[in-house]
């Protein structure tokens, strides 16, 4: 699988798993790389714009992602726990973004960015400040988004079948066909979020606040 992380302009670091070994002088290295322009490593990594990775290294960003263009891009697996920038990616284009198994916890601001389309299967948003984020026909299997604030968010047409929205503040949500089967509402603030045409089949609500499934479907 091949994957493709930013280049980070602003000085940042890339650990590609095992042991860290610094960038030699000649531009080659193997685990662990300060990156500041563009760099070619034989067999590993080929640098441009983007960093290419492949072998399935283990991926850490703890650069920035300001001015970067994230739509359509694949950060599948990338770890963005250690992220430094306090900007975050709020409002930004991510329409299309393979973030599969990524791990956002460490983006603290995330609110109205555009996931339309996008593939956030096992992505790590848990408590993330996601408020007026767009999620239409975006694919949230199984993502952990526990005691995530999702105010206002659209998840029009999108898939979180499994998905852990446990704790998660829903407040004026919409989630208009989505597939919510085995979903994990526990706890959830629900208050004026619209399920109409939602599967609501098998989703756990124990304990929901403030919920309204008028036009949800349990099939």
């Amino acid at each position: 699988m091949v994957k493709y992380l930013l280049l980070m302009v602003v000085m940042g670091l890339v650990s590609c798993g095992g042991s860290t070994n610094p960038m030699s002088s000649d531009g080659t290295g193997t685990n662990q790389l300060t990156i500041t322009n563009q760099l070619t490593i034989t067999n590993q990594l080929t640098i441009t714009n983007w960093l290419t990775i492949t072998n399935n290294a283990q991926v850490s960003f703890e650069g920035s992602l300001a001015g970067k263009e994230l739509s359509g891009r694949d950060l599948a697996g990338v770890d963005f726990s250690a992220y430094q920038d306090s900007a975050g990616v709020n409002d930004k284009d991510a329409r299309g973004v393979n973030l599969k198994r990524a791990d956002l916890s460490g983006v603290l601001n995330v609110d109205h960015a555009n996931f339309g389309g996008a593939n956030l299967e096992y992505a790590v948003l848990k408590g993330l400040n996601l408020t007026g984020a767009l999620f239409t026909n975006a694919k949230l299997m199984k993502a952990d988004l526990m005691d995530a604030e999702l105010f206002e968010c659209d998840f029009t047409g999108a898939d979180l079948s499994g998905a852990d929205l446990s704790k998660a503040k829903l407040v004026d949500a919409i989630l208009k066909n989505a597939i919510l089967s085995n979903v994990n509402l526990r706890g959830a603030n629900l208050l004026n979020a619209d399920f109409s045409g939602a599967n609501t089949n098998g989703a756990i609500l124990t304990g929901v606040r403030n919920a309204n499934f008028l036009g949800a479907v349990n099939k």
